[in-house]
């Protein structure tokens, strides 16, 4: 309850880039839409209510894409007092994973938008392909095993090797 009460609440012209990567708050949409772009001004993905916006900046270490965020007709954005996102994060450390994952899925659909792989897909449908993802961390000299059900493998950073030294592509 606090954090909505302590939310600072604006209500943007409909086109207005009301946020990019250099902002350092993070917002969720309280009504109407918003419409995230990348650096081109390409739109990504359109977003409704109860949306988080802004969770790039929560995860710096990531080194995240950048995007923009422009209104849409009747959004209305609440900035989160940071204060109170890092005691939420400490009450309930599965909110920060959610935002942490949502930020990877965000990250990987601005850098699809740049692989010709992808480019008959919608970035809707690319957006429900990475909702079904599992984000997972390795480290150097992690051994990966995969499932017994096949899988793709999509690589955001760095690059995997078979036990032989191979690099997989």
């Amino acid at each position: 309850t606090f954090c909505l009460k302590s939310m600072n609440r604006i209500e943007p012209a409909a086109g207005q880039m009301l946020w990019d990567s250099s902002t350092t708050k993070f917002c969720i949409v309280l009504s109407g839409r918003v419409r995230l772009v990348d650096a081109q001004g390409n739109l990504i993905l359109s977003l409704g209510e109860g949306s988080a916006v802004g969770e790039i900046v929560l995860f710096p270490e990531a080194s995240l894409q950048p995007y923009g965020v422009r209104a849409s007709q009747g959004a209305q954005l609440g900035f989160v007092n940071p204060d109170c996102l890092q005691r939420l994060f400490q009450q309930y450390p599965q909110i920060r994973q959610r935002l942490y994952n949502q930020a990877l899925r965000r990250d990987l659909l601005l850098l699809f938008g740049q692989n010709k792989v992808f480019q008959d897909l919608s970035r809707s449908q690319l957006w429900e392909l990475l909702t079904q993802a599992q984000c997972e961390t390795f480290s150097t000299g992690d051994v990966v095993r995969s499932s017994a059900m096949p899988c793709l493998w999509l690589i955001r950073r760095g690059e995997l090797r078979d036990p032989s030294g191979q690099r997989l592509s």
